[in-house]
């Protein structure tokens, strides 16, 4: 996150309930991440304070928020801050507007899933995320 937004602040780790991990269509290469709602499930990951100017001009840029067509949308959902009394947060997600895929791009995994334990977020299913490796 630093690396695109350099004045972002972590918050801490963060639950996305009642939603799941999935991997977008971007054709034959594979593609990105995504959520989309699915009861009794949860997304982990970390919650970031970011400037907005560098939302607009970094994160939806790099996102695809103003391409056309769209890649990724902004949806506001309500997160739990873990370790707080924050149950009803509101955060900033984006969602991809392309089909649901199956397999990710070459090593994307492998970088979430860096992300992830360098953050210190560790009750998360990992195989869930492995099964989007496209074994060659």
């Amino acid at each position: 996150m630093l690396k695109r937004c350099p004045g972002a602040k972590q918050i801490g780790e963060a639950v996305l309930y009642n939603h799941t991990f999935i991997i977008d269509e971007r054709g034959p290469a594979g593609g990105y991440a995504s959520v989309k709602r699915q009861e009794g499930s949860e997304v982990r990951g970390i919650a970031w304070l970011i400037p907005n100017n560098e939302i607009k001009n970094n994160l939806d840029r790099a996102e695809g928020v103003n391409m056309t067509p769209q890649v990724y949308r902004k949806e506001t959902m309500k997160i739990q801050i873990l370790g707080t009394d924050q149950f009803n947060v509101e955060a900033l997600v984006y969602v991809s507007n392309k089909k649901e895929g199956f397999y990710a791009r070459d090593d994307y995994i492998e970088t979430i899933l860096t992300g992830l334990k360098q953050n210190l977020v560790y009750e998360f299913d990992e195989m869930s995320y492995r099964s989007h490796i496209k074994l060659t």
